[in-house]
């Protein structure tokens, strides 16, 4: 991420890697951002910003992500069910995300909660507003672009 803010007490900075996701998965159709989501995570790992170390586990979860928000999402453009939808599937990344820290890093749960979602919560939640306010325009706008899918 061309942003990222380093957390003294977590290996994984701060990113807009969720809000960025999140945006994704809400406005695309399944297949289309399945598609956007492996080829963002295959250009980072071609170009190095994409490692399998303490943040694998939130890449993992970048892929659920993309797989379930446009199951879930409906046709429409709702913000609460926008809203809803993006903290879930954010709380599933940050535990996919505190999963992978255990892997990799040999954390005990506790730690893992804290340094892989505890830490990262209260931003999680104002990106997961802020996406949703930004996908509610968005997709009312492409809507009719993806009908067919």
């Amino acid at each position: 991420s061309y942003i990222a803010i380093p957390l003294p007490f977590s290996p994984v900075p701060v990113t807009a890697h969720t809000f960025a996701i999140t945006l994704v998965a809400l406005i695309l159709p399944r297949r289309e951002s399945i598609g956007a989501i492996l080829i963002y995570l295959l250009l980072g790992i071609v170009t190095g910003g994409v490692t399998f170390g303490p943040a694998v586990g939130y890449y993992a979860g970048f892929i659920l992500m993309a797989v379930l928000l446009p199951t879930f999402r409906g046709s429409g453009a709702h913000f609460g069910r926008f809203l809803l939808l993006s903290v879930l599937a954010t709380l599933l990344t940050d535990l996919c995300g505190a999963a992978g820290m255990m892997l990799v890093q040999s954390l005990a749960p506790g730690a893992a909660f804290v340094s892989g979602i505890l830490v990262f919560l209260p931003g999680d939640l104002l990106k997961a507003a802020a996406t949703s306010i930004a996908a509610v325009p968005i997709r009312r706008a492409t809507a009719r672009m993806f009908q067919s899918n």
